[in-house]
Formats: C-alpha cells, sequence, structure tokens
C-alpha cells in the first residue's frame, strides 16, 4: 500500500505542458490565422485610416475656406474714416459783417471746423452712420451738422461732411491751449460680410492752427 500510494503522489505533482494555455487565447490564435479574420482586420484598418484622412482633409479644406473668406472681405470691404478735417476762422469786421479766414488775428472770435468722412475701399459701405462728440476744457459741447439722422450708403470714393464751431466764450482758451478741443468719432458701416465700428480721436493743436490724431478712443 505504500508503494501505490507513492506513486499516486508521484503522477499528481507533474508540471502542466504548453496545452495549459486558457481555451480563449488557443481559439482566437487559431481565428487570426484564417484568411477571413486577416481580410476583416485589412478591412477595420483600411476604414480606420480612410475616417482619419477624411477628418483631415475636412479640417483643411474649413482652414482653407477661412482664408480665402478673410482674403475677400479684406479686399472687398469698404474702409471708411475721417479723410481730413479742416478749421476756419470767425471774424467780424468794422462794419460788423461775419466773414471767414483761413488765419486768426486779434479780430478772430470762433473756431470752425468740418470733418470729411471718406470711403476708401472698394465696396459701398452700407448703413453708414456716425456718432461724434466735441470736448472743450473736458466738457462736452453741442454739434452742429448737416448729416441725416437715419443710416445711408456711402460709397466707393464718396465723402460725408459734419461741421461745428466754438463760440466766443471758448475761443481764447483753445487758441491760448488753457482749454483743449478734442473731437470723438465712432464710425458705423456694414460690409458684404461683416459689420465695422470704429472710434478715433483728433485734438486741435493752437501753434499748428491745425488737428492731430490721437489713436483709438481710450475710454
Amino acid at each position: 500500500m505504500n508503494t501505490s500510494e507513492a506513486e499516486g503522489d508521484n503522477g499528481a505533482a507533474e508540471a502542466p505542458t504548453q496545452s495549459g494555455y486558457p481555451e480563449f487565447w488557443e481559439n482566437l490564435r487559431a481565428d487570426l490565422k484564417k484568411p477571413k479574420t486577416y481580410f476583416a482586420i485589412s478591412v477595420v484598418i483600411g476604414l480606420f485610416v480612410f475616417i482619419c484622412l477624411a477628418a483631415w482633409q475636412s479640417c483643411e479644406t474649413n482652414h482653407l475656406v477661412t482664408i480665402l473668406q478673410r482674403e475677400f472681405d479684406i479686399s472687398q470691404r469698404p474702409y471708411v474714416g475721417v479723410n481730413h478735417i479742416s478749421r476756419s476762422f470767425s471774424k467780424k469786421l468794422s462794419n460788423g459783417q461775419e466773414v471767414v479766414v483761413d488765419s486768426p488775428d486779434s479780430d478772430t472770435h470762433g473756431l470752425n471746423f468740418t470733418i470729411e468722412v471718406k470711403n476708401f475701399g472698394p465696396a459701398p459701405g452700407v448703413n453708414y452712420y456716425s456718432d461724434w462728440s466735441v470736448f472743450v476744457g473736458g466738457v462736452k459741447q453741442r454739434e452742429l451738422s448737416a448729416q441725416p439722422n437715419s443710416p445711408f450708403t456711402l460709397f466707393p470714393g464718396e465723402s460725408s461732411y459734419l461741421s461745428g464751431q466754438t463760440g466766443p466764450d471758448d475761443y481764447a482758451g483753445v487758441m491760448n491751449g488753457s482749454k483743449k478741443l478734442i473731437i470723438r468719432m465712432i464710425i458705423h458701416y456694414d460690409g458684404v460680410a461683416s459689420k465695422y465700428e470704429e472710434c478715433n480721436q483728433y485734438q486741435f493743436r493752437p501753434d499748428a492752427k491745425t488737428f492731430m490724431a490721437l489713436g483709438q478712443c481710450d475710454w
């Protein structure tokens, strides 16, 4: 009996062979060797590559369309802005007649200015209108303008004008520099694909008798 029991113990202690792999992996290895499986894997890989290429091409196309649209908008859009601000001076002659002169003297008592807003672009500026304010010594003034109250179309090369003036109460301070005369211009207009709004400021320089651009509004 001792001999039989020893033989049984030795049989149970034998190591498992390679056939001890899990059945799932054995079946998978067998399936992968089949031609149909190789074909199916190739189709899946091909579809994945095709989808990736299609997505990349779509992104590139959208990017190109964006660039072309931007270039078209830049080349075919209106460009509306202040072209020039002219100035003149009011003077009362000895006979009481009021005249306008180009240069100030001891008898001038008012500063007049006219703003020319021009469309520099190749396309019409649709729904154009402007908001403008005049400040003398930091105090907002009343504006005088012949501009229509409702928006209108400003065609290529066409100009619109705004005019204003300082009265005798502020004239001396503006001319000696103690009161700054500042014009704030906000221009609105539409192009083919976008709406535009610009705000710039201009200040009168009494030493040069002209207006200088201060750049964009600082508010």
